[in-house]
């Protein structure tokens, strides 16, 4: 069983989770303040004002207790939850942009942690770590 080291880098310092992160990694896209419209003339016009926002969602199993607890304090009390940016790399695993390539100006994705860290077995965690970043 091989180990991926997820980094995450933030205002507090960094952490580093180890786990072993489960395929398929969930990659989404997204076009923000997008729009299109058919004109009187027939014609279809498409405005496109906004960011390309990338979602990400990493399932990480076999994490140890005081890992994934320390992880869990690093949510709640660096990230505060979606209020502060970090960044993310992985070296083994592509995050969204590709194998060891840090992606910036990351958020977590929700308010609590509320279906993020299931207890697998004693002393294992399972996480699952929804985040977004602009592309």
């Amino acid at each position: 069983m091989a180990l991926d080291v997820i980094l995450f880098n933030g205002a507090a310092g960094i952490y580093q989770l180890v786990g072993q992160i489960v395929y398929p990694v969930d990659i989404q896209h997204e076009k923000i303040n997008q729009f299109s419209m058919r004109t009187l003339a027939g014609d279809d016009v498409t405005y496109s004002t906004g960011k390309n926002i990338g979602k990400t969602t990493l399932n990480i199993r076999n994490v140890s207790f005081t890992n994934g607890y320390g992880f869990r304090d690093y949510i709640r009390e660096d990230m505060i939850f979606q209020l502060n940016k970090f960044t993310i790399r992985c070296a083994t695993v592509d995050l969204g942009k590709g194998v060891n390539v840090t992606i910036s100006d990351c958020n977590f994705t929700k308010d609590n942690t509320k279906g993020i860290f299931k207890y697998e077995a004693p002393g294992v965690f399972t996480i699952k770590f929804p985040f977004r970043w602009v592309r």
